[in-house]
């Protein structure tokens, strides 16, 4: 709901255009809520997805947008109608917030710092496992069986 006592579209107007994103929503929102005008609701509606677009809201724009493509005026659906390909195009690519990174062939992941095979890390790797390896048991196997 919104926090504006009596919204009014003249605030929520002259708030937009002072760059007051958070004051305009609230009236337009408060006015889309309690009037009963239908056009008072699809003048602050169409100043709401300006707003929602300008505070970077492009989900509850485009969701406003899309509804106003079904607008029975014309004018509102043609506006809506040329708005709404700007939006969408404007939104980020969606994200996998799992957080989901596939493999490449051969199980690695393909970031750019990932060590890939014959990297010189691997080859230094394995040369310490040989050196930690069999050759240290043996010669100490071989000391005991001396004394």
């Amino acid at each position: 709901m919104s926090s504006v006592p009596e919204p009014s579209l003249d605030a929520g107007k002259h708030a937009l255009k002072q760059g007051n994103y958070s004051v305009a929503i609230a009236n337009f929102e408060g006015i889309r809520e309690t009037e009963l005008d239908e056009v008072l609701v699809t003048k602050a509606s169409l100043k709401l997805v300006q707003a929602y677009r300008e505070v970077g809201e492009l989900p509850k724009a485009i969701a406003l947008c899309q509804e106003l493509t079904q607008h029975h005026s014309p004018k509102v659906k043609q506006w809506a109608t040329n708005i709404l390909p700007k939006l969408l195009s404007e939104q980020p690519a969606p994200s996998d917030s799992t957080g989901f990174v596939p493999l490449e062939e051969g199980g690695r992941r393909g970031d750019a710092g990932t060590r890939r095979r014959g990297d010189r890390r691997d080859k230094e790797d394995k040369g310490s496992k040989r050196d930690k390896g069999d050759k240290g048991d043996k010669g100490d196997k071989g000391d005991k069986g001396d004394k």
